[in-house]
This record gives C-alpha cells, sequence and structure tokens, in this order.
C-alpha cells in the first residue's frame, strides 16, 4: 500500500511503499506543491499550488507525468483551490 507525503516548498512529491517503507517515486514539479488528490481508482495523482493555474497529472504506477494542464479563465490573484479527479 502507498502512502504520501507532500513537500510544499521543495517541489517534490514522494510516494512510499508502507508495506517495505522504500520511496517508489520522487515527483517534480517545477513549483510549490500545494495541494493534492487521488482518482478513485487510485491510479491517477493530480497536483497543484493553490495560487497557481496549472494542474499536474501523474501515473501513480510508474511516477510518470502524463500532463500539464494550464487553466487560462483563472483570474489572476485566485488561483485554484479544488481538483475533481474522475476516472
Amino acid at each position: 500500500s502507498l502512502a504520501i507525503t507532500k513537500a510544499t516548498f521543495d517541489e517534490t512529491i514522494i510516494l512510499i511503499d508502507l508495506d517495505t517503507n522504500q520511496i517508489i517515486h520522487e515527483l517534480e514539479h517545477e513549483n510549490s506543491v500545494g495541494n493534492i488528490v487521488f482518482s478513485p481508482n487510485g491510479e491517477l495523482l493530480a497536483s497543484w499550488w493553490g495560487g497557481g493555474n496549472e494542474v499536474y497529472l501523474w501515473d501513480i504506477n510508474n511516477g510518470d507525468l502524463l500532463q500539464r494542464l494550464w487553466l487560462d479563465n483563472i483570474s489572476q490573484g485566485y488561483g485554484l483551490n479544488r481538483v475533481v479527479l474522475c476516472a
């Protein structure tokens, strides 16, 4: 089973296997990590910084960055505060 820790200021999300206590993946952002959410099936992870307009979509199984989504319609200064992932 997985546990997740997020390091807000060093731009890294660390996925850890709870059974072995080993790091499985280190997911690198280009900015700080403020929020994370898993998909209902547990295979995807979305991460973002609350003051920005960019969402990172990760594959939990292999640690690949699947997509970076830029949301152009967010007013400057407001940023993201909620993301819903359906999969």
